[in-house]
């Protein structure tokens, strides 16, 4: 069937003349044409696939020429049954048709529509309209399903493009490939992307409005996917250095179309941010070692990428160390809590909270170091523990492990609920980047990792906000101070405004199992007033449970709502300046 047969059928009132030969298919497979009648004029798309293979860079495989088959019945499906409900402009399908293998797309013409420029070389205000067009897009089919469209989204994903990933050189990027692949198949928000969405196939009108073509590879994927291929086609130095710019005006931009912002959803896709750009240089490497788009920009925010990875990589081998020493520790911890151990005290001038040991704590203590020690010396990790002598390795190591062995000794020796186990990995400039809590009395274990989330048993952790109770969890010592009854009224008038009509008042834990309780009866706040007195919390009793509280985004806080200073130098006391966790 010729063209001229194939518009005749789909416009039998209309004669259709030959215009011009837009470009040629990639690989041969075809052509796109503009054809014209007296009253209209079209775009046809017609696939024919060739009998002698001919690709520009030699792939020609079986594999390569069934993923463009695929890809043009996706994007006829694309056309018949997603393109009509798209706010976002792009062509109307007038007409398909295939015969003899062949296969017809009948397009509305976006010259004739207002959308007649291409641009090479485009301004701030045409680079914006794209990501207004994208953000219009992504917002639309946000969540939505992607029935007869591709599983995933773009050309260049992993597992499309197998033999580009065995034509790579040896190195992090292909060792790390399905790591970064895996980050951005199992994304929490998906939406459709377009999947080649270079400036090429974006028209603009005069006063710079857009539409998209060709959606070959459209299907399933997080949004920042189609954000960095099209800012990797930009080719203009000065406006790369303003790509911070651009990503920012598109989350603007996606925040409005959805009706909110949706912070969840923004935060992800911004921590995928350098990852959609690894995963595209990854397809770069193999396909096209130089090429044009693999700049300096590229290689270093991939750079970022793969040491986030493996930091990553470490932390989860870290958790996974500490969950198995806390727990162990808590184990031995329930198991002699009747048993008769010895009970002395620190120094007299702290509370009996602060200053009472047993010779459990000791033990449990002594397990733990065990435990950790083989990742210890891998990492080179320095250590604080509350039961053992500062040696200063936390000043002069990128992290250092912090231990507290048993966590509310006191309520231990009273055998009530609220003592724990607390190990945390802290940075040499105070943040806690690891942390594990082991409840021994309930049997949970609490844990999270920077970047990772916060769980409960390898669950992650939801908090439920529907209790109609407000929980205040305070120090014992706290709950017989002048101050107690201020602070709380103040804080049950503050929730019964937000329709609470009950407060609970918790007054016998530690402090890791405070922050804990904190989580399990939101709405609650955990609060330590500061002391000009020294004593008191320190360090190991807030690390592990400040890395839980800012994974489930909760405050952790000083009292002022400062960030609190995990590796003070002058004391590991924190009474200070306080502290403020809220659920």
């Amino acid at each position: 069937m010729t063209i001229s047969d194939m518009l005749l059928k789909g416009f039998p009132n209309q004669q259709f003349k030959w215009v011009e030969t837009i470009q040629d298919l990639w690989s041969g497979y075809g052509s796109i044409q503009r054809w014209a009648s007296n009253e209209s004029r079209v775009i046809v798309k017609h696939i024919k696939f060739p009998t002698e293979r001919m690709h520009s860079r030699g792939w020609n495989s079986e594999f390569g020429h069934l993923r463009k088959v695929r890809s043009y019945e996706v994007e006829r499906y694309w056309y018949s049954h997603y393109a009509k409900y798209c706010p976002a402009k792009l062509p109307k399908l007038l007409f398909k048709d295939e015969k003899n293998g062949e296969q017809f797309l009948v397009l509305e013409d976006l010259n004739s529509t207002g959308f007649a420029q291409r641009v090479v070389h485009p301004s701030f205000k045409q680079i914006n309209s794209c990501l207004d067009w994208l953000a219009q897009f992504h917002a639309y089919f946000l969540e939505s399903s992607n029935d007869g469209l591709w599983d995933e989204g773009t050309y260049w994903n992993l597992d499309s493009r197998p033999e580009e990933f065995e034509n790579m050189q040896k190195g992090n990027l292909k060792n790390y490939a399905s790591v970064i692949d895996y980050k951005l198949r199992n994304a929490r928000y998906q939406t459709i992307v377009h999947g080649d969405a270079k400036m090429a196939n974006f028209c603009f009108s005069k006063t710079d409005s857009v539409a998209a073509v060709d959606f070959q590879y459209v299907g399933r994927g997080c949004g920042i996917k189609d954000v960095i291929y099209f800012l990797s086609s930009i080719q203009d130095d000065e406006l790369i250095q303003n790509y911070d710019h651009f990503v920012n005006y598109y989350f603007e931009k996606l925040g409005c179309y959805i009706g909110r912002k949706n912070n969840k959803l923004e935060k992800e896709w911004r921590g995928l941010y350098k990852f959609a750009w690894a995963d595209f240089n990854r397809f770069l490497k193999g396909w096209s070692p130089g090429h044009w788009k693999i700049n300096s920009y590229v290689e270093e925010i991939t750079d970022e990428a793969i040491n986030e990875i493996t930091q990553e990589l470490m932390f989860r081998e870290v958790v996974g160390c500490f969950k198995k020493a806390a727990i162990k520790a808590g184990k031995y911890i329930q198991e002699n809590i009747n048993s008769t151990f010895s009970v002395r005290f620190k120094r007299d001038d702290l509370s009996d909270a602060s200053r009472v040991l047993t010779s459990i704590d000791l033990a449990a203590q002594t397990l733990i170091f065990d435990e950790i020690e083989q990742v210890k010396a891998k990492y080179d990790f320095g250590i604080l523990s509350e039961e053992h002598k500062d040696d200063n390795s936390r000043f002069n190591k990128a992290f250092f492990i912090c231990v507290d062995p048993l966590d509310g000794t006191l309520p231990f020796t009273e055998k009530v609920a609220g003592y724990s186990v607390s190990i945390a990995l802290v940075t040499q400039s105070g943040d806690a980047v690891c942390g594990v809590i082991y409840d021994p009395v309930g049997e949970n274990v609490y844990s999270a990792y920077r970047g990772g989330g916060g769980f409960k048993n390898s669950i992650p952790i939801e908090l439920n906000y529907t209790s109609s109770v407000f929980t205040f969890i305070c120090d014992r010592s706290f709950s017989q101070s002048s101050d107690y009854e201020l602070l709380l009224q103040k804080l049950s008038e503050k929730n019964k405004a937000k329709g609470v009509s009950e407060v609970k008042v918790i007054s016998h834990g530690g402090a890791a199992m405070n922050a804990i309780w904190c989580i399990e009866h939101a709405p609650a706040v955990y609060a330590k007033p500061p002391k000009i007195k020294e004593g008191g919390g320190s360090i190991w009793d807030f690390a592990a449970s400040t890395c839980i509280f800012h994974e489930l985004g909760l405050r952790a806080s000083d009292y002022k709502g400062e960030a609190l200073d995990l590796n003070r130098k002058r004391s590991t006391f924190m009474n200070h300046k306080g502290v403020w966790f809220q659920a």
